[in-house]
């Protein structure tokens, strides 16, 4: 994924839209999803042109022993500690 924005970490605000992919998983991708990392998954899913940070997603995680496909929230995670 290219990096498409600038964060201002004095205003917090990007100059750019930044963290924006497409999703286009095909049935024969999906099935090689099922076969490669042994997770079920949908048998179909529509094309996402403009996936945005906050929206959900398919996710393969691995749980240590197995694999799993979960619906996950999009985005930049920025840790703020206290000064």
């Amino acid at each position: 994924m290219q990096q498409l924005c600038r964060l201002n970490f004095k205003t917090g605000y990007t100059q750019n839209m930044c963290g924006r992919f497409t999703s286009l998983l095909s049935p024969e991708l999906l099935a090689a999803i099922r076969e490669l990392f042994g997770v079920p998954a949908p048998e179909a899913s529509e094309p996402r042109y403009n996936i945005a940070p906050t929206q959900n997603v398919w996710v393969v995680r691995n749980e240590g022993d197995h694999n799993r496909l979960d619906l996950m929230k999009w985005g930049p995670y920025l840790e703020i500690k206290p000064m």
